[in-house]
This record gives structure tokens, sequence and C-alpha cells, in this order.
């Protein structure tokens, strides 16, 4: 188990225009896009989703088997289901329901990229793009007893559902614990790797949110600690990439990239810790319209659940 803790954390938000500067340890292109087989050379198939420059390229799925994340586990890391803003690629979003996403909310409302009417796009299974129209987004409730009553996770339905070549992903349950492999998708459209290294309840990125957490610390060169290569840490632009594990033989939805910190000189990304708030969204995708005293009762239940893993 990854112990909890309730001191505060000092955030900078990985949010930003057009910076996409995440680090990827040993990250190193070696293989041309097929749209120019003569070079140069654009992506890593250790971690890179697309075989070619997106977004100056179309994407196209590279080929499968060869990302380090999920290596071993007989696990199709099928990544589908993360999709982009049409118009603003670097803004991400993950699927939890053929309608519904999880994003970043403060993302989203800084710069409007999850607003209904929005566009946001899709490489299918089958190597086509979907692309269909955001409806309505909220945020999504905080537990009972946190100091605000929304979190930073962004909870958005579509107009339209997405195909069935569009993964959708289950919440991970937890628990997680220090050995946890988590895949760290960045929104250069790739896949690190990290371990979590503890969990914070009642976090703020001081928009009226309160949000639990798990961070993950980068130190790359610490033996039996860092990944070499793979190790991760998310920077400007990441905000709202999302985070899996193998879990139950699938791989499942962790949490959804938040922010970066530093504390006593050592680096970490900060995502939400979505196994806190997996009954909240269940429920939120069975009631498609909400009102707020379902919402209550929502926030209620995620509570209740939060207490009882804590007093396990």
């Amino acid at each position: 188990m990854i112990r909890r803790y309730a001191w505060a954390l000092a955030l900078f938000l990985a949010v930003g225009a057009s910076a996409r500067a995440s680090i990827i340890w040993g990250y190193a292109p070696s293989l041309p896009s097929p749209n120019n087989p003569g070079g140069p050379a654009v992506y890593d198939p250790r971690f890179d989703r697309f075989s070619t420059n997106f977004p100056t390229e179309g994407p196209i799925a590279a080929p499968a088997g060869n990302l380090l994340f999920g290596q071993g586990s007989g696990v199709n890391i099928d990544l589908s289901g993360v999709g982009w803003v049409t118009n603003d690629q670097v803004r991400g979003l993950t699927m939890v329901s053929p309608n519904n996403f999880i994003a970043a909310a403060h993302s989203g409302l800084i710069t409007g990229a999850f607003a209904p009417g929005n566009q946001v796009s899709f490489l299918t299974t089958g190597g086509t793009i979907f692309t269909t129209t955001i409806a309505a987004n909220m945020r999504v409730p905080s537990v009972v007893g946190a100091s605000n009553p929304v979190t930073d996770i962004l909870f958005g339905t579509l107009t339209n559902p997405v195909p069935a070549g569009v993964r959708i992903y289950s919440i991970a349950s937890g628990p997680i614990n220090p050995t946890t492999e988590i895949g760290m998708y960045t929104m250069e459209q790739r896949v690190g790797l990290n371990r979590p290294s503890g969990l914070f309840g009642d976090v703020t990125l001081g928009e009226g949110d309160s949000t639990n957490v798990f961070i993950s610390d980068f130190q790359p060169n610490t033996p039996g600690i860092g990944y070499n290569p793979g190790e991760t840490l998310y920077t400007v632009g990441d905000s709202g990439a999302p985070s899996f594990i193998i879990e139950g033989g699938d791989i499942r939805l962790l949490g959804h990239h938040m922010a970066v910190t530093n504390i006593s000189g050592i680096d970490y990304t900060v995502d939400s810790y979505l196994p806190d708030y997996k009954m909240t969204i269940e429920n939120l995708i069975a009631v498609p319209e909400p009102t707020s005293f379902v919402l209550a009762g929502i926030a209620a239940s995620g509570w209740y659940i939060r207490r009882r893993r804590q007093t396990a």
C-alpha cells in the first residue's frame, strides 16, 4: 500500500499554449515515418503511439507490442480511447463510456478547449479518424469533507457515441503500491513509465477545487526506483493526459495529469487518483444529466468508499 499524506503540495500547473517538453528518459527516435521511409527518424517504438511526426503528419498507429509499458503482461495496450481536441492536439481526453470522457478541468477552463461545441478526434483501431462534438461538461464532485466542492476532474459528454474501434477504459479500483508500473501518457502521444511515490488528499490548484492525487518522482538513475530507460516527468502541455495501470488482466485508467511539484529537490508529477472517484464517475455515466440531489448522493458515496479504503 502507498501511504496517504494530508499535508499540502506546492503545485505548478502543467498548462501551456503549445509547449510540449515532457521528459521520457532515454527517448530516442530510431525509425522513420512510413510516409517517408528514407528518413529522418521520427519515432521511438518503445514509447511512441504513432509512427508519424504527429500533428505535422496525420496519425498512423505504430506496430503493436513494442511499448515498454505492459511488456510481459499479455495485455493488449490499446490506446484508441485517448483522443485530442481537434484544433488543439495538446489537449487530451480519455473515454470512460461510449459518450463520456475524463479530462483536466483546469486545462478546459483556462483554454476553453473542452467547451460544448468544440470538436475532438480519435484514431480508431481500424486506422480511421473519428471526430465528434462536445455536448456538455462538468467538474466531478469532491468527496464529502473536502475543502472545496469540486475536483480538477472534468467529466464530459459527446454528442455522438464513439464507434466500436475506440477503446473504453474502466477506472482502476486500486490499491497501488511502490512497485506498481504506471503507463504515463504524454500529449506528445507517447507512453513512458513511472511508479507511485505517495497519495495526497484534498489537493487544490487554486480554482475552488479539491482532488485526491498520487505523485510519482523522477529519479531515472536511482537503482530500484527509476526506470532507465522510460522514467517519465510530465510538464507544460500534458494536463489531462491519462495514466494507466494493468489491473485484473486489463489496461485501466488510474488518473489524469494535473500538475508538477518539487519536494526536497526531487521533481514529481501529480495525477488525480481516480479509484477514489470510481463510484462517483460510474454514477455520472449512469445518470446522463444528474440533478443536484443526485450529485450530493454521488459525492457521499464517493466519501464512503474512500473512508472504507483508508480504514481497511
